[in-house]
């Protein structure tokens, strides 16, 4: 065995190539959350009208709108579906919104379009997903998903839990998983804006050395209060 061979099989050589893969790891962790920052922030800026909407005129809207994908609920058809499952940006009636509720977090997560107060990362499940992109995903493209079965029947859980829970609708979840980095991005915006609300700049000099004129502090300082401001950057 080679000098060089022996030395990276000794212990400390196999301490220090240890350490270099995980600064390695951790380099492109960093660069995969840096593009996902950004891709995050492209959003925001791309969705900001239906972001910024009154969270129940944005239900009605989508209800209403021709095509719209949040018009019925993806597994059974149900008109005006008023709850979300924002791990798969679909939408669901009652019924089926308390299907997926048993599946656990992990598979779907599930949210009233009504009465919870959605994130960005969550409406925009929806806005880059829906359930025609769904359908697509998952084979056909028809909806609803679940046809020829009757919606309250044992044979009709077990097909949604075996298209939901399966293997092939876990990278399609993932994809929109991410997006609820766009929080973390919305939340870092949010502490810029008031960081930079609360700071003051103090301009020394003006007014000094005259009798208390209309200009100046007593002291001689005026305090200027910065404008707020946010920038979408790079993380």
């Amino acid at each position: 065995m080679c000098d060089k061979c022996a030395e990276e099989l000794s212990p400390a050589g196999f301490s220090r190539l240890l350490a270099e893969s995980r600064a390695a790891a951790s380099a492109v962790s960093g660069a995969s959350d840096s593009l996902q920052a950004s891709a995050a922030a492209v959003h925001l800026v791309r969705f900001a009208a239906e972001l910024a909407e009154e969270q129940s005129t944005w239900a009605e809207r989508l209800w209403a709108a021709e095509g719209g994908t949040l018009r019925e609920c993806v597994n059974c058809g149900e008109a005006r579906p008023e709850w979300i499952d924002v791990n798969h940006g679909v939408a669901l009636c009652t019924v089926c919104a308390g299907t997926h509720r048993g599946f656990g977090v992990h598979v779907s997560r599930v949210r009233s379009l009504l009465f919870d107060a959605l994130t960005p990362g969550e409406r925009l499940s929806v806005l880059l997903g829906g359930n025609v992109r769904f359908a697509e995903a998952v084979g056909g493209g028809t909806l609803p998903i679940v046809r020829d079965v009757v919606r309250d029947s044992p044979e009709f859980a077990a097909r949604v839990a075996g298209i939901f829970c399966g293997d092939d609708v876990a990278s399609y979840r993932l994809q929109l998983q991410t997006l609820r980095r766009t929080d973390a991005v919305v939340a870092e915006m949010g502490a810029r804006a008031a960081a930079s609300a609360a700071a003051v700049v103090v301009v020394s000099g003006v007014g000094s050395g005259g009798g208390g004129g209309s200009e100046g502090s007593a002291g001689g300082e005026e305090v200027v209060e910065k404008k707020p401001y946010v920038r979408v950057e790079h993380l």
